[in-house]
């Protein structure tokens, strides 16, 4: 039943040749990847409106011009990420970009920012959008929510719609995401009508608003309610603001996701994605503050355990009273609420990708770079979900102290990806690159800028996690990525030619998986049990099969090879059916299964690898007339010193 059970809800297995019929067009890689984006639009205005509001409500018109500062720097960064995009196709972002032009450990920083960050989007939206849901119910129904079980609920939900694939998120996602964007421009042009023929409402009344506004009865003296306002009150109220900028990135990490030609389609949505974020947050701020809305914290309600939102009594001034008012005040609510859960999805489109690169060199669990039978990172995917399950159990759901937290990274990222492409142009000096390394000059000092007002505001406030778990794993990362060296040193030392003493005895079929000193080694073990031997190799990667069979014909030319294609990629189905084949062609023939093993020095090394051996060996309990034996090779006890550690300079240099 288990397996039954897993494809109905996951779905069928897809082969390997199928890879290039997943990848989506631009119309639903927008849902996909600028979901976190476009969901920003929901708050980022109210951010900026409580950070004016620490100085008066006089200074809270200048919500309008700090969101159209926000809004060029959208476009410089947008900018910047499509010539990313294009110049980097295979994807990988501000990662990739980091690796290439400024280092290792500063791509490894880029990468540990990167990874908190979709860490903390999936447990900040899915609450966000827990919240929205329950204020609605709560306030139209009377009816209580469960926050945590239903936060856990929403991650299990997204989650398992991954697990589909690539293409079956894209098309679960598309019609929420489009309905948000659909009912924010609704809701701005009758804004707009109302707002120039005279007729828009007004969320709040009396005199707590009247001084917000120049030439409202009864505003304050504009020089005196500015006197003490200074430099920092505005960098923190455009740092605030900054939070609409928090999943702009993600495209330029999913570019292979993308139909071909991935890097100008993948250039495309960025262009989508920033006029539709820009257009909507500038619309919302200028009705915003027309309006008379305050920030949350000001309008006590049931809503989102604090105050109605800024888009609620937006939405609530612009479109009266009425049927067809009601009608779209509670679409505005549901889509809301359904694109700040949708948020989430973001990150698991990123996650996996960004941690399965970083796997590949060597500075997380080679696990991550699995490709599960529907053609997706399933190990990433369901790290992310565990992750986030256990930050929103800890945070009991409520982490609405967290928000601004996550914008730490995602700023820290953009600033290492603008100085890399920097750099980048400065070297390859291509055809405009003056006017390139402007754009990511200016975006990179702005950025800079807005990471250091973060981490000084918010510092005191929780920010001093991320800031210290940040170096925390990088430290992590390099300790992994110095036992993945050990083990490749010591692997690659091949034994000398096989042992032609040993007398046959049985059938013996030795696992290899490479040609590395453990295989040979268990090879030399088969060869003393019996003469009819033979190597088995399931073809995982076939671009490695040539030297595999160079190597062994070297060293193991009297063995048999016989390799085992994997479509699916799966390790077990292939050799269940091989030994069926010889079980029929022998079927009294005792067989033994000889699989190589290599054995860590200390235990928390075992977790960096994938134990295949024990998922063999848990497949072949029930047959009959098959022996599993285990060939254990002892890794070297490993003493790395911090220096080693960070010495990967031309070692890792050859993997790029």
């Amino acid at each position: 039943m288990i397996i039954p059970l897993r494809r109905l809800i996951v779905g069928k297995p897809l082969e390997s040749a199928r890879a290039a019929h997943e990848k989506i067009p631009p119309i639903l890689a927008l849902p996909v990847f600028a979901s976190d984006a476009l969901s920003s639009v929901a708050y980022a205005t109210g951010e900026i409106m409580a950070a004016l509001l620490v100085a008066g409500p006089a200074l809270l018109h200048l919500t309008i011009w700090i969101s159209l500062a926000i809004v060029v720097l959208l476009a410089i960064v947008a900018t910047s990420y499509r010539q990313t995009v294009l110049a980097y196709p295979g994807g990988g972002g501000a990662y990739i970009v980091a690796r290439d032009n400024l280092g290792v450990v500063q791509a490894q920083v880029a990468g540990a920012a990167l990874l908190v960050d979709y860490i903390l989007t999936v447990a900040v939206s899915i609450s966000s959008g827990v919240a929205a849901i329950e204020s609605l119910l709560k306030t139209q129904y009377g009816f209580e929510v469960a926050v945590v079980p239903a936060c856990l609920a929403c991650v299990a939900i997204v989650t398992l719609v991954n697990l589909r694939g690539v293409k079956e998120s894209a098309k679960a996602f598309a019609l929420p995401t489009y309905a948000f964007i659909t009912i924010v421009y609704i809701l701005c042009a009758i804004g707009l009508y109302h707002f120039f023929h005279g007729t828009l409402g007004v969320a709040h009344a009396g005199n707590v608003f009247d001084a917000a506004l120049p030439g409202r009865e009864g505003h304050f003296d504009q020089p005196e309610a500015l006197q003490g306002v200074g430099l920092f009150l505005i960098l923190h109220a455009f740092a605030s603001g900054c939070t609409a900028l928090t999943g702009v990135e993600a495209i330029s990490n999913g570019v292979t996701a993308f139909k071909q030609p991935a890097a100008r389609n993948a250039a495309k949505t960025m262009t989508w994605m920033a006029a539709i974020l820009g257009s909507m947050f500038l619309g919302l701020s200028f009705l915003a503050v027309h309006v008379n809305a305050l920030p949350e914290t000001v309008v006590p309600t049931a809503l989102n355990n604090g105050g109605e939102t800024v888009l609620s009594q937006v939405g609530r001034a612009v479109l009266g009273g009425g049927p067809v008012a009601d009608f779209l005040y509670f679409w505005l609510q549901i889509s809301t609420a359904l694109i700040l859960v949708l948020a989430a999805n973001t990150s698991f489109a990123d996650f996996p990708r960004l941690s399965a690169l970083q796997a590949h060199d060597g500075f997380l669990p080679k696990q991550l770079t699995n490709v599960g039978d529907r053609l997706v990172f399933d190990r990433g995917i369901l790290t992310l979900g565990m992750f986030a399950c256990a930050l929103i159990w800890k945070f009991h759901g409520d982490v609405h102290n967290l928000i601004p937290l996550y914008a730490v990274g995602v700023f820290l990222s953009f600033t290492l990806s603008q100085a890399g492409m920097v750099k980048r142009w400065f070297r390859l000096k291509s055809p405009g690159w003056h006017l390139k390394a402007a754009v990511n000059g200016l975006g990179a000092i702005v950025t800079s800028v807005v990471l250091l007002v973060f981490g000084v505001v918010k510092f005191a406030g929780g920010a001093w996690i991320v800031i210290v778990l940040i170096p925390t794993l990088v430290l992590i990362f390099f300790r992994i990525h110095a036992h993945y060296a050990s083990v490749d040193r010591e692997m690659a030392e091949i034994l000398p030619d096989l042992d032609e003493s040993a007398p046959p005895q049985h059938a013996v079929l030795v696992l290899v998986p490479g040609p590395t000193r453990g295989a040979l080694q268990a090879v030399n073990y088969a060869r003393s049990l019996a003469g009819d031997c033979r190597g088995i190799h399931i073809e995982l990667h076939p671009e490695s099969t040539p030297h595999l069979r160079d190597v062994w014909l070297s060293h193991c030319g009297s063995v048999p090879l016989v390799i085992l294609e994997a479509p699916y990629r799966d390790v077990v189905s292939p050799l269940m059916a091989y030994l069926d084949e010889v079980q029929k062609e022998t079927p009294r023939t005792q067989i033994t299964v000889v699989i190589p093993e290599f054995v860590s020095t200390r235990w928390w090394q075992n977790l960096l690898h994938g134990h295949t051996g024990l998922v063999l060996k848990f497949a072949m309990l029930g047959r009959q007339n098959v022996v599993v034996t285990n060939v254990r090779y002892h890794l070297k006890d490993e003493r790395v010193s911090l220096r080693d550690m960070f010495d990967v300079g031309d070692e890792y240099a050859g993997h790029m």
